[in-house]
């Protein structure tokens, strides 16, 4: 079964293709016959469409591709923030290390050197 919104796609679809087919015959008959010709051309495709996807199920096809690419950018965002964290934590790691050791310098300074 086809997700609405898919329908609505293969619906735009086939009114594009009886639009561009009307204008194609309109110079060349009647305005009555053009637009007829050319919304039976829109039914014509989105019925196409529909039996297209029913036997070779693009749809679903196209939703499992969204759905692992969708796992896979997931995956790939987690695995970055968990990168930017590491090196994020290794920063501030550091930056306690040097302002301690230049406290404890400071303070071995003023012990052994008082004057």
């Amino acid at each position: 079964m086809c997700m609405p919104s898919t329908d609505i796609v293969k619906a735009v679809i086939g009114a594009i293709a009886g639009v561009l087919f009307g204008i194609l015959i309109a110079p060349g008959t009647v305005a009555v016959v053009a637009i007829g010709l050319g919304i039976a051309v829109g039914i014509f495709v989105s019925r196409r469409l529909n039996d297209l996807d029913s036997e070779y199920e693009i749809t679903k096809s196209i939703i499992k591709y969204l759905e692992h690419k969708e796992k896979k950018i997931s995956k790939t965002l987690v695995d970055e923030l968990h990168n930017v964290y590491l090196i994020t934590t290794e920063k501030i790691i550091l930056a306690i290390k040097i302002t301690a050791k230049k406290e404890l310098n400071n303070i071995v300074n003023e012990v052994l050197r008082p004057w």
